[in-house]
């Protein structure tokens, strides 16, 4: 028994009371573990729209960054023209609204953030696409953060549209 109350009190003496310290869960841990996280709830979407048809024009140079228009499905058009660029901020909870070339309304919500060491990880996003006089359409994904994601399908003109979003 005093060998054990011998290695506690060195314990305590060489690492300090904080090996022995509660988080807030009552769980043993480190100060630093029981300290509250940030909660991160921004961020920035960044929105490229983009008309793709069989014009034979090639690829806008503005777009020509994104290889993945170069790639199935989206080969299947050997033209896109950049319509509309554009950055907003998001902010948990609250949708950022984009109006789209054909008349639809963009809503980009950012529903939740995964960390690891204080760096977003993963970001699940909401899009919610509506046309005037008809029904919504919604999906949600998830995020790597910096990294483009591409949707198609619209019929816009001659072709489709194609949406790019990427968040931060």
């Amino acid at each position: 028994m005093r060998a054990f109350m011998l290695a506690i009190a060195m314990t305590t003496t060489l690492f300090g009371s904080a090996a022995f310290a509660e988080t807030p869960s009552g769980k043993p841990g480190s100060r630093e573990q029981g300290a509250a996280k940030p909660d991160r709830s921004e961020a920035t979407a960044e929105l490229v729209v983009a008309h793709g048809t069989n014009g034979g024009k090639g690829i806008d140079p503005k777009l020509a960054r994104h290889k993945e228009l170069k790639n199935p499905p989206f080969s299947s058009y050997n033209s896109y023209a950049l319509l509309e660029e554009t950055t907003r901020g998001l902010s948990k909870g609250k949708p950022a609204t984009v109006q789209l070339p054909d008349g639809r309304e963009l809503k980009v919500l950012l529903e939740e953030v995964d960390e690891k060491g204080g760096k977003p990880t993963r970001f699940t996003v909401k899009a919610t696409m509506k046309k005037p006089g008809s029904e919504e359409s919604t999906v949600q994904f998830k995020a790597k953060p910096g990294v483009m994601f591409f949707v198609a399908g619209q019929r816009y003109e001659g072709g489709i549209l194609v949406l790019g979003l990427k968040i931060r």
